[in-house]
């Protein structure tokens, strides 16, 4: 049995097409499809060797002549009966199809106008009028492509399984089927589904409450069901597989694990529990975005978990609890993958992940696995790019006090060796595998250690702003104020000195919180004496000249000094604290002479020098 692909572009063919062509080739079907270009002739053979075909309707779906030519075919077999073609809709709505509206038909009649194929106008517009006659499946912006890949492939599987026991009792009009929606596979239908009917403009939510999932109202008011509308049952996807709206609740049997597994999706996870002994040893996933949590790394989490690996993945509850909550997980992880995209950079959240996962490396509680998810490596070291764009915005923004600490982390894991996925002509679902292999390479290392982690965690994270500890800070903050003069337009450097552990950190990171505000340019610098040891003075001028000019001069490097970067330097006023200098080399590398410095500017420096 084969299941043919009709679609546009590298987009569906590395994600969506490439992950269903594997999962059907796990239960013995062939997924086939004709690119673009391809010398073999006729194009068709493929497509009369299949069963089923899988239209794919997408914004560019109609910049393709090819497709327009196999769709033509398509519909010629339908009409045949030799084949059952099933219509979806990847982030489009189903009435651009049938109106030939928005970039969809815009697309169709600039195809025209390029090629001048007048003649086959008028059959293309027939087969895309045809299939929108059809009930299919809608995939939109909020779907869950695991979810899709998953109740699709099962579906395809139930209609070749029906069509090879009826090719074998009688002939059957497969295009009455289609059309007049005869009740054919009916006997496993979902309950939870989402029915597509175009005919009567209408799309309908067909969900039933079960205690996990929540009742769908119409998305038309007027639309109402009708009796044909249990077309293909299940194998006709009637549906829209959502992760809001939509739960798988009945067994799916997994072929790997000869339908031993019963599968169990939440409304709000992208984790997939097994009724099956998970191992001690987890992987924590840190990642940015719906768009990953629905496709990527939904599809990783899968993959890992049918490997028997236990993974951890933040969820929208987990997100509102406080980070301490989810260190804890992250401390009870031996692997971490963190994956770098370009919106990584957009959520502060994931940075002070990050940082912690720095520190349990560090201390060798955890093994790091950075994946470049359509991303450079260079891109995050030298944050580049829309990476490097929207690292200095969440800074202007938040002014958190953790901004040295979370250049300092992605350039740690941009020089480790990772997975890179950049090249958007790869299969998604191969890179997934080699994800997959290398997490398990890994654990079976771990395994083979003579000796255990430790299970010691230290501190979750330091909170410079604890003043519950500092005896008499509000005086002591009024006393550096005074000193500061924050209301005069007077240059102002001063010193806190005193012996380790009094509250200098403390002190001096109450007035950054307070008054960072006023200033368009500040910087905490904070371990000084630390990463001047560990990284050197230069690295410490180049950082302190990043974030004072945020990002905007990609010149700067290790050999860029205050003196080239006056006239930027000298445009607005700055608020710097640095924190720990045990050394008057460290004050010369990140002051030089101070003619950088513009009039009104605030300099905090403590020491137990």
């Amino acid at each position: 049995m084969q299941v043919f692909f009709n679609f546009r572009g590298a987009e569906l063919r590395n994600s969506v097409v490439a992950h269903l062509a594997k999962a059907l080739k796990e239960n013995g079907v062939k997924a086939a499809y004709v690119d673009a270009g391809d010398s073999k002739n006729p194009i068709f053979y493929e497509m009369e060797e299949s069963r089923v075909a899988i239209v794919i309707f997408s914004r560019r779906y109609t910049e393709s002549v090819w497709c327009l030519q196999e769709l033509v075919k398509i519909k010629e077999r339908v009409e045949l009966g030799k084949l059952v073609a099933i219509p979806v809709y990847y982030k489009l709505d189903p009435s651009e199809v049938k109106e030939l509206e928005g970039d969809f038909g815009l697309n169709l009649w600039n195809d025209i106008k390029r090629t001048s194929e007048f003649g086959k106008l008028e059959k293309w517009k027939g087969a895309l009028d045809f299939f929108s006659q059809m009930r299919g499946l809608v995939f939109n912006e909020k779907s869950n492509e695991r979810d899709f890949v998953t109740s699709t492939t099962k579906h395809l599987i139930n209609v070749l399984s029906r069509i090879s026991v009826e090719q074998t009792e009688k002939p059957r009009n497969w295009l009455s089927d289609q059309k007049h929606g005869d009740a054919f596979m009916n006997s496993s239908r979902s309950d939870n589904l989402k029915v597509v009917d175009v005919e009567e403009d209408s799309i309908l939510c067909d969900t039933k409450s079960d205690g996990n999932s929540k009742e769908v109202e119409s998305i038309q008011p007027e639309a109402k069901s009708r009796k044909g509308d249990d077309f293909l049952g299940e194998a006709n996807f009637d549906a829209t597989f959502n992760l809001q709206n939509c739960v798988e609740n009945e067994r799916v049997g997994d072929p790997i694990s000869e339908g031993k597994k019963e599968e169990n999706v939440s409304e709000s996870s992208t984790t997939v529990s097994y009724h099956k002994p998970q191992p001690e040893r987890k992987v924590f996933i840190n990642f940015r975005g719906d768009d990953l949590r629905y496709g990527f790394v939904g599809h990783l989490v899968t993959a890992l978990k049918m490997d028997g690996v236990n993974v951890d993945v933040y969820t929208n509850e987990t997100r509102g609890k406080d980070l301490g909550s989810l260190f804890e997980m992250i401390e009870e992880s031996q692997i971490a993958l963190v994956i770098l995209s370009s919106k990584y950079t957009e959520s502060h959240w994931c940075l002070n992940e990050l940082v912690k996962i720095k520190q349990l490396m560090e201390e060798g509680k955890l093994v790091v696995v950075p994946i470049f998810y359509k991303l450079e490596s260079s891109e995050v070291k030298q944050l580049k790019g829309d990476f490097g764009a929207n690292f200095w915005n969440l800074w202007r923004i938040s002014r958190d006090d953790h901004i040295i600490k979370w250049k300092e982390a992605l350039e740690h894991v941009a020089s480790m060796n990772g997975i890179i996925y950049s090249n958007e002509h790869s299969s998604e679902s191969e890179f997934i595998t080699i994800s997959v292999k290398k997490v398990l390479e890994i654990i079976s290392l771990q395994e083979g250690e003579s000796t255990e982690l430790s299970t010691e965690r230290g501190e979750t994270h330091k909170n410079y702003l604890n003043k519950q500890h500092l005896v008499g800070v509000e005086q002591r903050i009024t006393q550096l104020e005074e000193k500061l003069e924050f209301d005069s337009n007077k240059t102002r450097i001063v010193g806190v000195v005193g012996m380790p552990g009094i509250g200098k950190t403390t002190l001096a990171m109450t007035l950054h919180e307070k008054w960072n505000c006023r200033f368009l340019h500040c910087v905490p610098l904070l371990d000084i004496r630390k990463k001047s040891e560990d990284y050197g003075s230069v690295w410490l001028r180049k950082t302190l000249l990043e974030v004072l000019l945020e990002g905007k001069f990609p010149e700067i490097s290790d050999k860029t000094t205050h003196e080239s970067m006056k006239d930027k330097l000298l445009q607005n006023k700055v608020f710097i604290v640095l924190d720990d200098v045990s050394d008057k080399t460290q004050l010369e590398f990140l002051l030089g002479d101070l003619d950088w410095i513009k009039k009104g500017s605030k300099i905090v420096i403590t020491t137990s020098d």
